[in-house]
């Protein structure tokens, strides 16, 4: 393959035709596949919502690269707008993603997109610091081609639910709800977040959430109960059930928190998403009450659910050791890197 036969052209998901969006979603459901071979695709109709419903607090230039007319490379370079929670403490924080068909790599396509990314920064001079990540050895190879300095290891981790010792959970969520009991705490579920803790809560979530590792990044997770409206808006348009597990302490304070989200038309998954608990109130077991009676509650809810997946830090030895005692196996690595914009762009653009 002849790398002058490839085209980049910038991609506006907002304004692009149908069918440049449909190849785009072909090329996108490619490298999901390669990912995860036995996922059955996403489905289209949920793709496209969010190509063209994308996130008011976030800005992204995307570029494609083209090979007749077959999407064959994609990269996009995103950032935090101006006025969005956490704004002065993110702003100068950019991610950049590149992705190339298996059939492309090798020949200077990544290089090529790079470049036009790359050349896209400046439209925010603020950007001093850009993160990439990668799932598989071509592309972590890229990123240390570049210089680029790992951050932080992950996981994606699953849980199949055929090989999960449920008597455990079942004794976990007992022992757990007994001690509750004893202590005064109480449990509360919800979707919509009540308004009369939504304050608290968006505090507390952001405590736990920065708590866990984040590598070298060096900006803040910032959550207000603005953005949670935002979030459970734009998750009730896309058909997402979002449900939240806390736990309050006898005096009313919110000392941990459990969330799972559950797509219809993706039946035979659940997804894990933040677990948490101040740090005052960690060591008494209130993580593994969390996480059991959470999972105990959603599989019976959901009995169509074969599989839940979460993401982890390969550091986060707390909640690695309940979900590796709960059946989580390790199904995907994934290296994040940080990288100086300015001395990016001199490898890249000279």
């Amino acid at each position: 393959m002849e790398q002058t036969s490839i085209e980049i052209r910038q991609f506006d998901p907002l304004i692009a035709s149908d069918e440049t969006l449909e190849k785009y979603i072909d090329f996108q459901e490619i490298i999901r596949k390669e990912r995860s071979p036995e996922d059955p695709p996403i489905p289209r109709d949920l793709i496209r919502k969010e190509l063209r419903n994308p996130h008011p607090h976030y800005a992204q230039i995307r570029f494609t690269a083209w090979d007749g007319d077959k999407v064959i490379g994609a990269g996009d370079l995103g950032w935090m707008k101006e006025g969005a929670p956490g704004y002065d403490k993110n702003k100068h924080i950019g991610s950049i993603n590149v992705r190339v068909l298996t059939d492309y790599r090798g020949q200077g396509v990544g290089m090529k997109i790079l470049s036009h990314v790359l050349k896209a920064t400046s439209k925010n001079p603020v950007i001093t610091t850009i993160f990439g990540d990668s799932w598989h050895e071509p592309g972590r190879k890229f990123c240390e081609k570049l210089g680029g300095k790992v951050s932080q290891e992950g996981a994606e981790n699953r849980l199949y639910l055929k090989d999960v010792k449920w008597d455990m959970i079942r004794e976990w969520d007992e022992e757990g709800l007994q001690f509750a009991k004893k202590e005064g705490i109480t449990l509360q579920f919800f979707e919509d977040c009540p308004e009369d803790i939504i304050a608290e809560y968006s505090r507390v979530y952001q405590e736990t959430m920065n708590q866990q590792p984040l590598g070298e990044f060096d900006g803040e997770l910032t959550i207000t109960p603005e953005s949670r409206r935002l979030d459970e808006q734009r998750n009730k348009e896309r058909g997402i059930k979002w449900h939240t597990l806390i736990t309050r302490e006898k005096n009313g304070i919110i000392s941990g928190l459990t969330e799972m989200l559950y797509h219809p038309s993706i039946p035979e998954k659940g997804f894990q998403n933040l677990t948490g608990v101040k740090q005052e109130y960690r060591g008494r077991g209130l993580g593994k009450l969390l996480k059991a009676h959470m999972l105990l509650w959603f599989t019976k809810e959901y009995p169509q659910v074969k599989v839940i997946v979460t993401g982890n830090d390969v550091t986060n030895a707390p909640m690695l050791s309940i979900n590796t005692r709960m059946g989580f196996k390790k199904y995907v690595g994934n290296t994040t890197y940080i990288f100086d914009l300015l001395d990016l762009r001199k490898q890249v653009l000279g």
